[in-house]
């Protein structure tokens, strides 16, 4: 798949325009970073949305899954978890001696320690654990993990992520999105 630059433009002002819609503190310097970080033209990744403008299509696509199936979710915590999961993606340039293990961990402290951009806890733990189990968790996170990990925002969250990557086959993305449903 292939974006004409006109997609990507469509795709950068839709993502503006839902980020403004969430009042939340220096939006404005999120949208300033948003706009010269490379994120709406990078790739997804190397192994989904393997092309120019994949980072911000992927996003759209895991907002527009969580929309669908929202539940009792909040809305704009749902529009920001979903469209900054994977910022970590974007060209920016830690200072010296930064180091991230984990790309949720890494998502969210761009979010807020670089960029300022308020979250709740709630939102910096579901960004931080939208994967799922990772080696790299000691066991002071664990408690953090299993509590994270069964909130409904988070399992409506981790459903959306993995059907836009491709990690669940297409015949069972409803199968999958009932079950997360059902366990939220």
């Amino acid at each position: 798949m292939e974006l004409t630059n006109e997609q990507i433009q469509e795709n950068r002002e839709r993502i503006r325009e839902l980020l403004k819609s969430v009042n939340r503190k220096n939006t404005h310097k999120l949208l300033y970073f948003l706009d010269h970080s490379g994120y709406y033209y990078l790739y997804g990744s190397f192994k989904h949305h393997t092309y120019k403008g994949g980072l911000a299509q992927h996003s759209l696509e895991v907002l527009d899954y969580c929309l669908e199936h929202l539940g009792d979710c909040d809305r704009d915590s749902v529009i920001i978890i979903s469209l900054l999961h994977d910022i970590c993606k974007t060209k920016y340039e830690f200072p010296e001696g930064v180091e991230f293990i984990g790309h949720g961990r890494k998502s969210a402290d761009i979010l807020e320690k670089f960029i300022e951009y308020e979250l709740t806890e709630e939102e910096r733990n579901v960004i931080r654990f939208h994967m799922g189990r990772t080696k790299y968790l000691n066991d002071d996170e664990l408690e953090l993990y299993d509590k994270t990990t069964n909130t409904s925002l988070w399992k409506l969250i981790h459903a959306g992520d993995c059907i836009s990557a491709g990690y669940y086959p297409k015949p069972l993305q409803g199968i999958v999105g009932g079950i997360f449903k059902m366990l939220g």
